[in-house]
C-alpha cells in the first residue's frame, strides 16, 4: 500500500509538470491558431457561396442575351453584370486555390471580370457571350472542386481531370483559330 501512494504522488507530479511546461505555454498559441483557421475556413465558404451566386447570375445573363434590345432586360443584365463582376473579383482576390489551377484561374476570372465591365457599357457580341459562357462553366467547375473535402480524393481527382482537360481543349481550340 505504501508503494501505491508513492506511485500516485509521482503520477500527479508528472501531470503537474506536463501541464505547466506544455499546456500553459502552448495553449494560448493553439487557441489563436484555431481561431485563425476557423476564420479562414469561414471566409473560404463565404467566397465559394459568392462564386456560386456569380455563376447563377451569369446563367441568368446568358438567358437574357437574346433580349438585349429590350430596355428592361438590358437594365437587368447590367445589374447582374455588376454583381458578377464584384463577386468574381472577391473570389479571385480572397479564395485559396490549388496550384494546379495555374494561370487558368487568373484567365477565367479576368475574362469574367472584363466581360462584365464591357457588358455594362455596350451590348456584347456573340463571340464575347460564348467566351463568357465557357469561362463561367469553368468557374462552376472550380467551385465544385473547392467545395469537396480533401478526404474525398477520388471525387476531387475526377473534377481536377475535368478542369485540366477543359484547359487543354481551350488551348487546342485557341491554336486552331
Amino acid at each position: 500500500m505504501h508503494s501505491i501512494l508513492w506511485a500516485s504522488i509521482i503520477s500527479a507530479g508528472v501531470a503537474l509538470v506536463t501541464t505547466l511546461l506544455v499546456e500553459y505555454p502552448a495553449k494560448p498559441w493553439l487557441e489563436v491558431r484555431k481561431d485563425r483557421i476557423l476564420e479562414d475556413n469561414r471566409n473560404q465558404r463565404t467566397r465559394l457561396r459568392g462564386l456560386d451566386h456569380a455563376t447563377t447570375l451569369a446563367g441568368s445573363m446568358l438567358a437574357l442575351r437574346k433580349e438585349q434590345t429590350n430596355v428592361m432586360f438590358r437594365e437587368q443584365t447590367i445589374k447582374f453584370a455588376s454583381e458578377v463582376q464584384e463577386l468574381a473579383s472577391l473570389a479571385y482576390e480572397e479564395l485559396a486555390v490549388p496550384k494546379y489551377f495555374g494561370d487558368d484561374w487568373t484567365e477565367i476570372t479576368a475574362i469574367t471580370h472584363s466581360f462584365c465591365l464591357r457588358a455594362k457599357i455596350v451590348v456584347p457580341d456573340e463571340q464575347s457571350w460564348n467566351k463568357f459562357d465557357a469561362a463561367t462553366d469553368q468557374l462552376d467547375r472550380y467551385t465544385k472542386v473547392l467545395r469537396i473535402s480533401r478526404w474525398h480524393f477520388w471525387r476531387q481527382r475526377k473534377l481536377r481531370h475535368e478542369i485540366i482537360s477543359h484547359q487543354y481543349m481551350v488551348r487546342v481550340a485557341g491554336h486552331q483559330e
